[in-house]
């Protein structure tokens, strides 16, 4: 099965790679409420995107 994105990697190859830009926004976004001095906001990206992503690993 081809993937999504044009490319010959499997469908979950693809959909792993989307899933991961997806958390490197989210861990850059964490980044920026830190250097704003926005504890609160960057405490719980950080929380909600690792164990998101753990549970992604998990998953597949």
């Amino acid at each position: 099965m081809k993937g999504f994105l044009g490319t010959k990697a499997g469908f979950y190859s693809d959909l792993s790679l989307v899933w991961e830009l997806f958390l490197i926004i989210a861990f850059i976004m964490g980044y920026y409420y830190a250097r704003k001095h926005k504890g609160y906001n960057h405490h719980y990206l950080m929380l909600a995107t690792v164990t998101i992503n753990i549970l992604f690993f998990i998953t597949f």
